[in-house]
């Protein structure tokens, strides 16, 4: 918790104590005393958040670092091993890894020197939305390395499409909207 965080905590643990201390208790609506329950509950979430956070970060961080140098290998691997795959694809994915690892590099080296009591500038769930795009075009170039333009799921949805064409004069739906 930061200096702040425990002046806040206890600045609403005191205004609990005087309010139940207080003449005004045993009249005091409800309201009253979930509203300063509520002030201090959201200060308890901060801290458990940015704690969580902190966690996650310690486990999550070490294997990224290592997803990045294995991407970078299995590029250069791409490069020599296997000739089907267009060189454009593979220099799309290399730009992409060098591209959101630099970025990561940056982000995690800023998070790094910020105290814990502060709130984090570099969350694992956007670090997951940054590694996505590396996902979807390592998938799309291992389809082409082991031959399979299609996966299984856009070849039946194909094979539906030219079915439903057939059986329609070669109208779908789609077509005629």
């Amino acid at each position: 918790l930061s200096e702040s965080d425990i002046e806040s905590f206890l600045s609403k643990a005191n205004e609990i104590e005087q309010f139940v201390n207080s003449d005004e208790f045993p009249i005091a609506s409800a309201a009253q005393l979930d509203k300063l329950m509520k002030d201090t509950e959201l200060v308890m979430f901060a801290f458990n958040t940015r704690k969580r956070e902190h966690e996650e970060r310690l486990k999550v961080f070490p294997k990224t670092k290592e997803y990045f140098k294995g991407m970078k290998s299995a590029i250069e691997s791409f490069r020599v091993g296997n000739s089907n795959i267009p060189l454009e694809k593979i220099n799309e994915l290399s730009a992409k890894v060098e591209e959101i690892s630099a970025w990561f590099d940056d982000m995690s080296l800023k998070q790094e020197n910020l105290p814990l009591n502060q709130n984090p500038i570099l969350y694992v769930s956007s670090l997951f939305e940054k590694i996505e795009p590396i996902e979807r075009l390592t998938k799309k170039i291992s389809a082409i390395q082991s031959g399979k333009q299609e996966t299984k799921s856009q070849q039946s949805k194909s094979e539906k499409n030219n079915s439903a064409q057939e059986g329609n004069g070669g109208k779908t739906i789609e077509n005629e909207l």
